[in-house]
């Protein structure tokens, strides 16, 4: 029988100020719940693939506690799937207003450095480049095999040069300089220098690989999102240097979506007497949150009291096999 200081210890209804929608211990979900919604964040993002340098802004409107947080989880873990079309980053609002880009590019390098639930030992930066390697080998062979090391040697590091060298014949709009760092990232003794160097950026060479980037993700069909949270929080010189990014992102790049998730009397402040009206204007796609039905909020009680009702049981079993 579960009791009332089982539920203050581990609350499965907690709501986090802070999101965290890499989190891998989240709670069960209900996935009727904002199926519309996200339905419709999909049929967004498919657009953006057909036409990559199409201005697509998408912002999700909601009150404190309607389950924004849980909306961003769920996108983040659609990117997460063998098959997914979308690659995802949540970036942290507070930028640096002296290097915004420079910071973006961390943000996105931050949220490229975790594992992907469906590809063990894989992140983003390595979906990326199989899919690159899939093109270039003319392969089937999955993210993991790519770069599963064998007597020393995996596939990923014998083709290294000569992949780099046939993309950059491909789109000669890129530079080597911008695309190795992708490919140094998923090679474990370059890593840490590599990450080194996005830290130190310049703003026009953080640009140049936020641009280099966004044309790779679109060549193989994907999107990027870039989830902005808690603009309500910021300062004017943050909202300053957030515009600079979107201008950047929906003027210059391809394949990349930033997405906006904010209380509806705060952006109704922010677009009418704070943001530039030629950032406002590129979120003309908008996502409203929908009430939970009763049958909603009946299932999700359900799930999480069984979750903790599991966990209890799994400590028992544990203490018996001692």
């Amino acid at each position: 029988m579960m009791k009332t200081k089982d539920l203050q210890k581990k609350n499965p209804f907690f709501s986090d100020i802070s999101p965290k929608p890499w989190a891998s211990d989240a709670y069960p979900d209900v996935p009727s719940i904002y199926l519309d919604s996200l339905t419709h964040a999909h049929e967004l993002i498919a657009q953006k693939k057909k036409a990559p340098t199409k201005d697509i802004g998408i912002i999700f409107v909601g009150e404190k506690g309607c389950g924004k947080s849980h909306f961003l989880w769920r996108l983040c873990n659609d990117a997460q799937t063998a098959d997914a079309s979308l690659f995802f980053a949540a970036i942290d609002p507070h930028i640096d207003p002296v290097k915004p880009i420079q910071y973006l590019i961390n943000e996105i390098a931050r949220n490229f450095s975790y594992e992907v639930r469906d590809f063990p030992g894989c992140t983003q930066f390595h979906r990326l480049i199989a899919l690159i390697l899939q093109e270039f080998l003319q392969t089937e062979k999955t993210a993991e095999e790519l770069f599963q090391n064998t007597a020393g040697k995996s596939i990923f590091s014998l083709y290294t040069d000569e992949t780099i060298s046939w993309l950059l014949h491909e789109h000669i709009t890129l530079h080597k300089r911008t695309i190795l760092p992708l490919f140094h990232y998923c090679d474990a003794e370059k890593r840490e220098q590599t990450l080194e160097k996005l830290k130190d950026a310049s703003e026009s060479w953080a640009q140049e690989w936020l641009l280099s980037l966004g044309l790779l993700i679109s060549r193989y069909h994907r999107s990027l999102l870039l989830s902005f949270d808690q603009l309500e929080f910021i300062t004017e010189n943050e909202l300053r240097s957030f515009e600079k990014i979107i201008l950047t992102i929906l003027g210059f790049s391809q394949g990349i979506i930033p997405f906006i998730l904010v209380r509806a009397e705060e952006w109704d402040e922010m677009s009418t007497k704070k943001m530039d009206a030629s950032v406002v204007q590129r979120f003309g796609n908008s996502i409203k949150s929908t009430p939970c039905s009763h049958t909603h909020i009946e299932e999700l009680i359900r799930v999480r009291l069984q979750l903790m009702t599991d966990e209890e049981q799994k400590k028992k079993d544990d203490i018996l096999l001692i």
